[in-house]
């Protein structure tokens, strides 16, 4: 008898679960922090900055895969985190700086609402795919009429594939600078004519500009004159003629002016070309008394005006 002997195996199959954890989406390019300042020439300061965002998968397992970013797309939305009000700002206290927020690259340009998503972005944008990066770009308007200071804005970029799930975000610090600056200009000429048994007496019209319409102090002085007077000289003679000088900012009372003594906290205008016209009036005066005591003759001097921040 020929006995058989069935041998049977007995094979244990586990099943072996691979946890993985959700994809996310990594910001690349955000180098912090960004800071930007304002040199007073235009009223505009911009900045661009280059960024793309990468595909993770944490998986704990390595698992042979491809990812076919043709298929996935995304959107971004932006958040004020200063206030969460209606428009992007960065801000010093009571005071804020509006900033206009685009984002262009790979065929698109679209500026980009205050917590609204944009449209939705291709996946071909991402770091893992050709490399097509996206620009965010943030545009400070009309820096002129704001005061001086560092303002500060703090922006949450977060971007979500609502069929995926998968979703990450990135806060943003934007510093913005604001020097205090200061500048005149105006008339450079005063010619107070032939003398006539009256007062001489002519106007210079100056534009004061601070920026964020800032008060200033000023000062009057008569270069080449002696002891601190305002006088002209009779070129080539040692004959003087004294004369006053008064000033006049716009919206208020003149005043006297003193040689080389500071006359404080006038106002500025709250443009750097005085759109709204000029806002100082310097006033030379000759009294009739001085000139009927000076030398037949013609003269001259120079009258340096100086502002300053106050």
């Amino acid at each position: 008898m020929i006995r058989r002997l069935l041998i049977f195996a007995l094979l244990s199959v586990t099943t072996v679960n691979l946890s993985a954890d959700q994809d996310t989406l990594k910001f690349e390019g955000f180098k912090q922090p960004i800071s930007m300042q304002w040199n007073g020439r235009t009223g505009d300061l911009q900045r661009s900055l280059n960024f793309c965002i990468r595909l993770d998968n944490h998986t704990k397992f390595p698992i042979p895969s491809k990812i076919d970013f043709s298929v996935i797309r995304y959107t971004l939305k932006l958040l004020d985190l200063n206030s969460g009000a209606q428009e992007f700002a960065a801000r010093q206290g009571n005071s804020t700086i509006p900033l206009e927020l685009t984002l262009t690259g790979h065929g698109r340009s679209e500026t980009i609402r205050q917590g609204q998503e944009t449209s939705l972005i291709d996946g071909d944008t991402f770091c893992n795919g050709p490399g097509n990066n996206l620009r965010l770009g943030i545009k400070a308007q009309n820096l002129d009429t704001i005061p001086a200071g560092v303002y500060i804005a703090r922006i949450r970029v977060v971007a979500s594939n609502n069929s995926f799930s998968i979703a990450s975000d990135q806060n943003l610090e934007l510093t913005i600078r604001i020097p205090k600056l200061i500048s005149i200009h105006g008339d450079k000429q005063i010619s107070l004519g032939t003398f006539s048994h009256r007062d001489l007496k002519k106007t210079a019209h100056l534009c004061v500009y601070r920026n964020g319409q800032g008060e200033y102090n000023l000062k009057a002085e008569a270069l080449n004159t002696r002891n601190n007077r305002f006088e002209l000289n009779q070129q080539g003679k040692t004959s003087y003629l004294p004369y006053q000088v008064n000033i006049k900012p716009k919206n208020a009372l003149s005043r006297k002016v003193t040689p080389n003594t500071p006359v404080k906290y006038l106002q500025s205008s709250k443009s750097v070309d005085c759109r709204e016209g000029s806002n100082l009036a310097v006033e030379v005066i000759i009294p009739k008394n001085y000139a009927e005591k000076a030398y037949a003759g013609s003269y001259n001097g120079q009258l340096k005006i100086t502002v300053e921040v106050q």
